[in-house]
């Protein structure tokens, strides 16, 4: 799984993800972070569903993680925490 990221990084021309996480839920996500105080260095973490690694076929797949890393090459990732905070905030 770790080699296929990393080819398909390549291709689109963006970064691999830090940490692959795998989850129990048919989805896939990626998540961003950035330590604003600590380093300018960021994170990222690509979340891929066992269920979409057994119900899916390679090429299907393949597209599913391409999706992922194109969220991340726009820099979508990493606004992620903020929206989810905002959408779940009370007035």
């Amino acid at each position: 799984m770790r080699q296929l990221v990393t080819e398909l990084a390549l291709e689109m021309q963006t970064q691999a993800p830090t940490q692959l996480w795998l989850t129990s839920q048919a989805n896939a996500s990626v998540y961003g972070s950035r330590r604003l105080l600590r380093s300018p260095r960021r994170s990222w973490h690509l979340s891929t569903g066992v269920p979409l690694l057994v119900g899916l076929t390679t090429e299907q797949l393949r597209a599913v993680l391409c999706h992922e890393l194109a969220h991340y090459a726009r820099r979508h990732a990493f606004f992620s925490a903020m929206a989810y905070r905002g959408s779940t905030a009370q007035s």
